[in-house]
């Protein structure tokens, strides 16, 4: 990754919740990535990005995980979020890896 890309995530991760500080810092595996996609997009809406700046970030994200997704899955994710306004993931207690 571009180091002016993991400088913007890095900056990103300030005052996070762990949870998603966790998918932000964690190579994500098969089987949990959309899970994690569909979280960061949650919280990354909610704090005001537009549908283009979300795309961006889980597509600079996405790079990490294995395998990564396909962009149009990512494209996927933030149409459905955008959509249906869901609301990011309140998390309370617990562990942050039993959130993905």
């Amino acid at each position: 990754m571009i180091s002016a890309e993991r400088n913007q995530l890095n900056n990103i991760a300030l005052g996070l919740p762990d949870y998603v500080k966790f998918i932000l810092e964690n190579d994500v595996d098969e089987g949990y990535r959309n899970n994690a996609a569909f979280i960061l997009a949650t919280w990354l809406k909610a704090q005001g990005k537009t549908s283009h700046e979300v795309l961006q970030q889980l597509i600079e994200w996405n790079y990490r995980n294995r395998p990564p997704l396909e962009v149009r899955e990512l494209e996927n994710i933030v149409k459905s979020v955008f959509r249906h306004d869901y609301k990011p993931v309140s998390r309370k207690h617990g562990r942050s890896q039993d959130i993905i």
